[in-house]
């Protein structure tokens, strides 16, 4: 049986720097792939970094006295979208973002402590044990990352 012959790489020198592209795509990075295309993933890490807030939010308003699942995948989410939206805004030109590196650092902290509240009291509740503080702390907390985040400019 033949196979169709599949496609080969060329080989381009632009810069002085040697380039291959298949299917006239770049396979050097993401500053090569079309400027929407970036904007296109950075937004879409920016709407799963708000369902992450709402599972945190939502779900301290939905189970008060203890953590829920939701809380904690919430709380991971929004730490591992956070990072992923600040690498790309401070690694990608064309997005045009500048971050403002307090904030964020103050926002990491802030997240770091809802994600271990919400660790230790998800891990607490499946023990029998609720610990309705950290229940309020990691809601308090995110509540006020969301503050941090919508007020300082």
């Amino acid at each position: 049986m033949d196979y169709p012959a599949r496609p080969r790489a060329k080989r381009e020198l632009g810069r002085g720097i040697s380039k291959f592209c298949y299917y006239g795509l770049s396979l050097t990075g993401a500053d090569q792939l079309p400027c929407g295309f970036m904007d296109f993933v950075y937004n879409l890490m920016v709407v799963a970094h708000l369902l992450g807030m709402a599972a945190v939010v939502g779900g301290y308003a939905a189970s008060q006295p203890r953590v829920s699942e939701l809380m904690v995948w919430g709380a991971r989410a929004q730490l591992i979208t956070g990072v992923i939206l600040v690498g790309m805004a401070e690694s990608i030109d064309s997005l045009g973002k500048d971050p403002n590196m307090t904030k964020i650092g103050i926002k990491l902290v802030i997240s770091v402590a809802v994600a271990a509240f919400a660790e230790i009291g998800r891990a607490d509740a499946k023990r029998g044990k609720a610990v309705p503080w950290m229940t309020h702390a990691a809601g308090g907390l995110a509540i006020v990352n969301v503050f941090v985040a919508a007020l300082w400019t």
